[in-house]
């Protein structure tokens, strides 16, 4: 999604464009409010890590490449919505909507 590719570019490494920083991932979370009890940053620390599709880095340089974040932003919408009653693309829809 195209809306979906300039928000990653928009909040990625300005010296490289392509990556997002944990930084930079939880800068974005903050402006859209979602960093609370419900998910605090021991949970997205956790989140970003698991995302990781190259773990052979150190964990002080790892980044997300674009897919890393669409899974990020899926499990930030079924953490934020947990009703399991709901489909996956249900709560990622509408987290999406409410957020982009």
């Amino acid at each position: 999604d195209k809306k979906l590719k300039r928000l990653f570019a928009f909040h990625a490494s300005e010296k490289r464009g392509k990556f997002m920083t944990l930084a930079e991932f939880e800068g974005w979370l903050k402006e859209q409010r979602l960093i609370d009890a419900l998910f605090p940053f021991p949970q997205i620390k956790q989140l970003f890590y698991a995302v990781q599709q190259d773990t052979s880095d150190s964990e002080g340089d790892l980044e997300l490449i674009f897919a890393e974040f669409v899974e990020a932003l899926a499990a930030v919408a079924v953490y934020r919505n947990p009703n399991p009653y709901l489909s996956l693309s249900s709560r990622l829809e509408a987290f999406l909507g409410d957020n982009l």
